[in-house]
């Protein structure tokens, strides 16, 4: 190929490699890009009677070390809430307030406080006054705040990393406080729930139980996985670890085994790689710090070992011989020996035949 054509080729190529690559990552980062959580609701048509109280949770955090997911919650509606600041007091004060109850071994307790029966909880997570919200405007925000339980989906914890999904529950339930002291069931639900995790995907799935008094609860699961963008990045790479182990590995065999020349930088790399490797697992997303997941046992783990023998094999290369000349080795001698046992052997059949042809 002329010289011309192939400037031309590899200008050609470069023009493609630099055009395609920027809009490849562009068209992947769309679609691997964290999003909000995927909500599955069924709060309508539940046939629920009364007051209802429409709840919305923002997910704020989520902390795998101490298995906690942060939510705050804000009260976004009350059908009951007919009066406002220009009503009377009197008109006000017919909106009972609603305590708020939330299923207190499903949350994370708070010091040492742990609950140890299975008893319906006493103490509300928040009550709900209406009239101090409308009639004073001194009245706390109506939101508060809430540490869920984090649980293993199955046996898939922090090893199945970045194959590992989490979950939580919610039940909570509302009550209206009656002037004579007692507590009436009112119907909760959760209108919205917002929010982004670096890193994850989240799926919501929201259902209400009726308690066929005209009321309902919320019962709510909240499943959480890691990312598509973490899980590519992650394979790529152990997949680019293994990549290179392996040629250098066969690039350190061929010169030990085979007495191959190879430059003396080319067998230095090894020893420097294994330091790389440790570097490029700090950076997967998330992962647990110590070693022992999945990924570890299947990629960087593996790597590592066959990296510090060949780093051993070439060290040895460069200090007992000279590997930038082609040398005879202890395995192309086992194998040359039988064929220059062969050719000899040939050598004295001809010289044989002549002497025989000679006194002839």
């Amino acid at each position: 190929m002329l010289p011309a054509t192939k400037i031309k080729l590899c200008k050609l190529l470069m023009f493609f490699i630099l055009l395609i690559a920027p809009l490849l990552y562009a068209i992947l980062s769309v679609f691997l890009t964290p999003r909000a959580i995927n909500q599955h609701r069924s709060d309508g048509g539940d046939g629920s009677t009364g007051r209802v109280i429409t709840l919305q949770a923002e997910l704020h955090a989520l902390d795998l070390g101490t298995n906690t997911m942060k939510l705050d919650w804000t009260l976004v509606d009350d059908n009951a809430l007919s009066c406002n600041t220009g009503d009377s007091a009197s008109e006000c004060d017919a909106v009972l307030p609603v305590d708020i109850y939330f299923d207190t071994n499903l949350l994370v307790p708070s010091g040492e406080e742990r609950n140890t029966s299975n008893v319906p909880p006493t103490t509300p997570v928040f009550n709900y006054n209406a009239t101090a919200f409308v009639r004073n405007k001194h009245s706390n925000a109506v939101v508060f705040h809430t540490d869920l339980d984090v649980e293993n989906v199955g046996s898939s914890g922090a090893l199945s990393y970045p194959f590992d999904s989490y979950y939580s529950i919610i039940f909570a339930f509302a009550r209206e406080q009656q002037p004579n002291g007692t507590e009436t069931d009112v119907t909760l639900r959760i209108s919205y729930t917002a929010g982004v995790l670096l890193g994850f995907s989240v799926d919501s799935d929201a259902s209400v139980l009726s308690d066929g008094d005209g009321s309902n609860d919320v019962l709510n699961r909240i499943v959480i996985r890691r990312s598509d963008s973490v899980r590519t990045y992650a394979l790529i790479i152990v997949i680019g670890i293994w990549i290179i182990t392996l040629m250098m590995c066969v690039s350190v065999m061929y010169s030990w085994l085979f007495g191959y020349l190879q430059r003396v930088e080319l067998l230095l790399i090894p020893p420097a790689t294994i330091f790389t490797f440790t570097q490029l697992r700090a950076t997967l997303p998330g992962a647990p710090a110590d070693f022992g997941t999945i990924l570890d046992i299947a990629g960087i783990l593996p790597c590592m070992m066959l990296m510090v023998i060949s780093a051993a094999v070439a060290i040895s290369i460069v200090v007992f011989s000279d590997p930038t000349k082609d040398r005879e080795t202890w395995l192309t001698r086992f194998f040359n020996q039988p064929a220059t046992t062969k050719v000899k052997e040939a050598d004295d059949d001809d010289v044989q035949q002549m002497g025989n042809r000679a006194q002839v």
